[in-house]
């Protein structure tokens, strides 16, 4: 819909900019997917996102916005069972927060990722030995995570 209402330059630019625009890692990706709730739709939240990364990320060091748009989406068209459309709207909807940000251009990766980064890392941190990794080797990916995006704990 704001393709029609909004001019057709301005789209195409968002989307260029969604494309050169990267996240850390694929990890990173699949724990920005997981922070915005589009995992709320699987039964098998983890592997279905990751077989969708996988599907879309031609790079697994550096997924941009636009391809993990496109993993969401895959995720939420294809790998999702008995759940009404208009449920499935609000994860398109969480999915598209990766192309346009309230100041209608799309976010910027850093901030998305380190975001995800630590609130899945205070999550763990407040729950110990409660928490399953959603893989494994989960704690020492945030670890990385965290120390690349240089926050203190």
């Amino acid at each position: 819909m704001d393709a029609v209402i909004e001019s057709p330059a301005e789209i195409e630019q968002r989307l260029a900019q969604a494309q050169n625009r990267e996240l850390m890692n694929r990890d990173e990706a699949l724990l920005v997917l997981m922070d915005l709730g589009i995992d709320q739709y699987f039964e098998d939240p983890v592997p279905d996102l990751v077989n969708a990364l996988h599907e879309e990320v031609d790079d697994p060091d550096s997924p941009t916005l636009w391809e993990t748009y496109n993993a969401a989406t895959r995720a939420l068209t294809h790998y999702t069972e008995d759940i009404p459309d208009y449920e499935l709207d609000a994860g398109y909807e969480a999915a598209a927060s990766l192309l346009e940000n309230e100041f209608a251009e799309p976010p910027e990766p850093g901030q998305l990722g380190r975001h995800a980064v630590e609130r899945r890392a205070d999550h763990l941190i407040e729950n110990p030995g409660e928490e399953d990794e959603y893989w494994d080797g989960e704690r020492d990916s945030i670890r990385e995570l965290i120390e690349a995006h240089e926050v203190s704990r």
